[in-house]
């Protein structure tokens, strides 16, 4: 593991900068179905309002919710972790509205 000045290990070493996964649609997307560091969320809103809600589960929305951001029409909307999420089961995202687009950054267990 890389190490800080003080010698101490870092936990979070995946890519922040990285789009993990495109959102290109409403209902629900299983983004990873094991354990991940959860980074954030970047949503656009065309059509209507939508909310995104991103949930620590590897099967439909039946785990925690870790986050969740509304986004109005026409507008854009992102949530970042500066310390990572640790999604232990997986990582699921529920988008409602219409005409939504964004990106998920997430990363592999470090």
């Amino acid at each position: 593991m890389p190490q800080r000045e003080n010698r101490q290990n870092e936990y979070y070493d995946a890519h922040y900068g990285i789009v993990s996964v495109g959102l290109t649609s409403t209902g629900v997307v299983v983004v990873a179905t094991t354990q991940g560091n959860y980074h954030g969320i970047a949503m656009i809103a065309s059509a209507a309002s939508i909310i995104a809600k991103v949930y620590d589960a590897s099967v439909g929305t039946t785990g925690n919710m870790v986050d969740v951001i509304q986004v109005g029409v026409t507008g854009t909307g992102w949530s970042d972790k500066y310390i990572p999420l640790v999604c232990r089961k997986g990582i699921t995202v529920s988008i409602t509205g219409s005409g939504g687009a964004g990106c998920i950054f997430f990363g592999p267990k470090g």
